[in-house]
């Protein structure tokens, strides 16, 4: 299974009516290339679309379907920063469901890095698999037994797009709910939130993600 995304970025004063009609062109674009588990998810003025597919054709059928697409028809809407080509920072290490029923709630989070931050940012991340492998390779946790959350980040550009399907909702101090202070507020020094993940720690204001389809 290969995990496929696209960062868009609507342009001023765009006409939000023609994206959201488009919505459905662009799932079904994504489905006849051979993607499936479309979605596509809004917070401020970025567009994060998400999907799954068998084909390891590279370049993606699919994806070079939705960018002709975003170029033909969406030109005086949205931007394109990527499209099947985001750089993967982060993955989790257990099953990713496919039986998408099994998938209780979704965390979708989007972020501006820093200048520079880059490899900071991943550097951090690689740490929280260290610790991941390190349970397994004590006998901590078994991996077969860990619940899927099908985590994994993404960078186009200066942002980041986070894409998370979970089993189980995790703890409120687990750094994949967004809900441990000393993780969101030391993150706060290489990036700056687009989604709400941390306005509680940080005290700044934003809009929630929303799922578009």
């Amino acid at each position: 299974m290969e995990r496929k995304t696209f960062l868009l970025k609507l342009l001023k004063n765009a006409d939000m009516g023609k994206l959201t009609a488009a919505l459905p062109e662009m799932k079904r674009l994504a489905e006849e290339n051979g993607g499936y588990d479309f979605s596509v998810w809004q917070a401020e003025d970025m567009i994060f679309g998400y999907f799954e597919t068998d084909c390891a054709a590279f370049p993606n059928p699919a994806g070079t379907a939705l960018r002709a697409f975003f170029e033909e028809a969406l030109t005086d809407t949205v931007s394109i920063i990527s499209v099947c080509n985001m750089r993967l920072m982060y993955s989790a290490i257990n099953r990713p469901l496919a039986d998408k029923s099994r998938v209780k709630a979704h965390r979708v989070f989007m972020a501006r890095m820093k200048p520079g931050c880059s490899e900071e940012y991943i550097k951090r991340h690689h740490g929280l698999e260290l610790i991941a492998q390190g349970q397994i390779d004590t006998g901590a946790a078994d991996p077969a037994a860990m619940p899927s959350s099908n985590m994994t980040i993404w960078n186009g550009g200066d942002y980041i797009c986070g894409y998370n399907e979970m089993e189980e909702v995790p703890a409120a101090d687990d750094p994949n709910s967004g809900g441990n202070e000393a993780w969101e507020l030391n993150m706060l020094k290489i990036m700056d939130w687009i989604t709400d993940d941390a306005d509680r720690f940080s005290g700044i204001h934003h809009e929630p993600v929303k799922r578009l389809i």
